[in-house]
């Protein structure tokens, strides 16, 4: 089940990440203005569907949007 409130956090959080690679959760939150407990739920939801994926490390790896 998919909100459109939460296609509008996905969209905002896809190209938050497109245009820094390297954000963290918490730089997300700053740009988005998301709640950091959604920012939490979304990225692993965005990564089972395969739009998102980290590459590296949790602490030096970036994301990767996959269009």
């Amino acid at each position: 089940k998919s909100s459109a409130a939460s296609d509008v956090y996905k969209r905002q959080v896809l190209n938050a990440i497109r245009s820094n690679p390297k954000i963290t959760q918490k730089q997300l939150q700053e740009v988005t203005g998301i709640t950091l407990g959604t920012i939490k739920r979304l990225l692993p939801r965005l990564q089972e569907k395969e739009k998102l994926e980290r590459v590296g490390n949790r602490r030096s790896g970036q994301w990767k949007v996959n269009d």
